[in-house]
């Protein structure tokens, strides 16, 4: 029995509506008028014998990455029908639909996985391990606000815009969203509530306020782009907690809580991190600069869905720009898998990360000190759900 991956077709719709609502929806039936495949979004469907089992949305963005941007597909909605599954359509979704991907000149792909150890058999990895911050109430600190506080209405969401592409630039893996991703990450149809610092703005919090007492109230995005706007938001989100029991929000690795504030009784783990998948390699590497300094590295690549990323790819670079050329076997000076090499291109575990697994070989020590000095350790983060 054979799986067929194709991209969705507009005759797909009641297939595709059907994956969704048995996967997604409780068996509820999507609506007639409801817009399966958004405009900036491209549709998978995964066939067995002519009818539709399985498929996902990916979501067309461009992710931030050492100062320049990379075109991304967020794979969204992966399902495959209950009476389908045990029978390879999950896995010939993940394994062919990256042929269609590459040939669409996407260089990278993330997902919010359900399980990381599947995704990691196609070549995802963790990458920038986003921190999910919980402070009672009771604990939340007492921080001076220095900053004007102010409420923006719907039609106002452009003004946040700047900032949020500021604090993106800091880090890979940064979604800068379109005007349809910014709808839908601020709530779509019920937007979320957004609170600015500053004139102007140097930080903002979107959130939807929680009316019923005694519970955690979750904070959707928390950006800043200033110590000051960082802590004017701190201090505005402790005006919230008036009857709650806590504040839920999240920050990137080198965010400043757990540092300035931490305390025994506050929670600061990781849930639901994103992984990442480099799908064109030599076009993940060509538009790279390196301000310091030149060099030149060998890398091979494993990569079992996309033999041709394997190289040898000789990669030279400098100020202006990198080249890569595909050279001899036996020029290799670094060799590794495909997840290996997506950590530590994209900066968060980076190269250390991966240094001392059996991942990677390193024939040639000064070609690995090359590769670093082109791709250094970069926090990563994705404040995109999808």
């Amino acid at each position: 029995m054979s799986v067929l991956v194709r991209p969705y077709q507009p005759q797909d719709r009641i297939g595709f509506g059907h994956v969704r609502s048995m996967v997604y929806r409780n068996g509820a039936p999507v609506s007639p008028d409801e817009n399966l495949i958004p405009i900036d979004c491209m549709g998978f469907v995964a066939e067995i014998d002519g009818r539709i089992v399985g498929a996902f949305t990916g979501i067309d963005m461009w992710s931030t990455h050492h100062h320049r941007l990379v075109r991304t597909m967020g794979i969204a909605s992966v399902g495959v029908l209950q009476e389908a599954r045990s029978q390879g359509v999950g896995k010939a979704l993940m394994a062919e639909s990256m042929r269609s991907l590459k040939e669409s000149n996407f260089v990278l792909a993330s997902l919010y996985p359900f399980r990381g150890s599947f995704y990691r058999k196609f070549g995802y990895e963790y990458c920038g391990l986003r921190r999910r911050i919980t402070c009672p109430a009771a604990d939340f600190p007492s921080v001076e606000p220095t900053l004007p506080v102010r409420a923006l209405k719907p039609h106002e969401l452009d003004l946040v815009r700047p900032c949020y592409e500021a604090f993106a630039e800091r880090y890979n893996g940064m979604n800068l969203r379109n005007e349809q991703q910014w709808v839908r990450q601020m709530g779509g149809e019920t937007p979320f509530s957004l609170f600015t610092f500053g004139d102007p703005i140097e930080g903002y919090v979107a959130v939807r306020l929680q009316s019923t007492f005694w519970e955690d109230q979750p904070i959707r995005e928390f950006v800043w782009t200033s110590s000051r706007a960082y802590a004017t938001g701190l201090s505005f989100v402790k005006t919230l907690l008036v009857n709650k029991t806590s504040a839920t929000w999240d920050e990137p690795g080198d965010g400043l809580f757990a540092a300035r504030h931490f305390e025994r009784g506050i929670s600061v783990g990781i849930e639901n991190p994103i992984m990442y998948r480099v799908i064109d390699v030599p076009s993940s590497l060509r538009g790279l600069r390196c301000e310091h300094g030149e060099g030149e590295f060998v890398l091979e690549v494993a990569d079992t869905q996309l033999p041709e990323n394997a190289g040898p790819w000789r990669v030279r670079f400098n100020s202006d720009g990198t080249t890569v050329e595909a050279v001899e076997a036996s020029q290799t000076g670094i060799r590794l898998g495909i997840g290996a090499y997506t950590q530590a291109w994209m900066g968060e575990p980076g190269w250390e990360g991966v240094r001392f697994t059996d991942d990677l070989e390193v024939l040639a020590p000064a070609h690995l000190d090359a590769a670093r000095k082109l791709m250094p350790f970069r926090r990563g983060l994705c404040l995109d759900y999808f």
